[in-house]
């Protein structure tokens, strides 16, 4: 079984929601303004990685619930392969470029 994508696993905010939402947020009281990102957050999940001189980049995949990874070598896929060009991934495993 495939898993939900990221837009199925947190649908997000509908637009016209968010648009007056954020034009109003600057007049808000200060405990409606944390209500409106206390809603966004857990919706709108984001993905920051930092890249710096001598990274590489590597293909990561989706963890199951019950693992934990000891590095950053656990969560590469596949493991001890480097990504080449071509390569589709498998149908059930869904992969972070």
């Amino acid at each position: 079984m495939i898993p939900p994508s990221i837009t199925e696993a947190h649908p997000p905010m509908d637009l016209d929601e968010l648009v007056a939402k954020i034009h109003r947020f600057a007049s808000d009281s200060e405990a409606d303004r944390q209500a409106f990102v206390d809603q966004l957050v857990p919706i709108h999940p984001t993905l920051n990685v930092q890249w710096g001189n001598g990274w590489s980049f590597r293909r990561a995949r989706l963890l199951k619930p019950d693992e934990l990874p000891q590095s950053i070598d656990d969560v590469i896929w596949p493991k001890n392969q480097p990504a080449q060009i071509g390569r589709a991934n498998t149908k059930d495993c869904r992969v972070m470029y």
